[in-house]
C-alpha cells in the first residue's frame, strides 16, 4: 500500500508542478477558493476512506492554494522556521517511521508502567532524536547530493 501511495504522491507533485506554471499568479479570492476547496477536498477524503487513494491531490491543490496566499497564513508560512521546516521535511519523513517503530519495539514497553512525566520525557527525547537525524541526513546526505547533481548536470542552457 505504501508504494501505491508513494505512487499517487508523484503524481500529485508532477501535478502540482504543472498547475503553478500553468495558472500564473492568483490574488484574493481566487487563491482563497483553491485553499479552501483543497482543504475541504482532504476532510471528503477523511470521511469517506474510500477515497483516501486521491487525498493526495487534495494536499497537493491545498499547497497550491497556500502558496498564493498573501494574509497572515502567507506570512506564518514564510517566515524562517517555516521555510526551515520545509526543508527538513524530506528527511524526516525518510527518518521518523524507522525511528518510531524502533522506539515502539525497545522503549515503549519499559515505560508503560512509568508516570506520565517520564512517557513524555521519553516520547520528547525521541522527537528530539528524530529531529537531530533528520539534520543530519539534510546536510550528510541530501545537500551534498544536491550540490553533486549540480555539478554533473553542467551548465544551463538558456533559450
Amino acid at each position: 500500500m505504501g508504494a501505491v501511495r508513494m505512487l499517487g504522491g508523484f503524481g500529485a507533485g508532477m501535478a502540482l508542478g504543472r498547475a503553478v506554471l500553468a495558472a500564473g499568479p492568483l490574488v484574493g479570492r481566487r487563491a482563497s477558493l483553491v485553499t479552501w476547496g483543497s482543504l475541504g477536498f482532504v476532510v471528503c477524503t477523511l470521511a469517506f476512506p474510500e477515497l483516501s487513494p486521491v487525498m493526495v491531490f487534495g494536499f497537493a491543490w491545498l499547497l497550491f492554494g497556500l502558496a498564493y496566499q498573501q494574509d497572515a497564513v502567507g506570512r506564518l508560512l514564510g517566515s524562517r522556521i517555516f521555510l526551515w521546516l520545509g526543508i527538513l521535511s524530506f528527511p524526516f519523513y525518510m527518518v521518523h517511521f524507522i525511528l518510531f517503530k524502533v522506539f515502539m519495539w525497545g522503549i515503549e514497553p519499559e515505560i508503560l508502567h512509568s508516570g506520565t512525566a517520564e512517557i513524555l520525557l521519553a516520547w520528547g527525547c525521541l522527537f528530539l532524536i528524530m529531529i537531530f537525524c533528520t539534520v543530519l541526513l539534510h546536510k550528510g546526505v541530501e545537500r551534498p547530493s544536491h550540490r553533486l547533481a549540480r555539478r554533473l548536470a553542467g551548465p544551463r542552457i538558456s533559450s
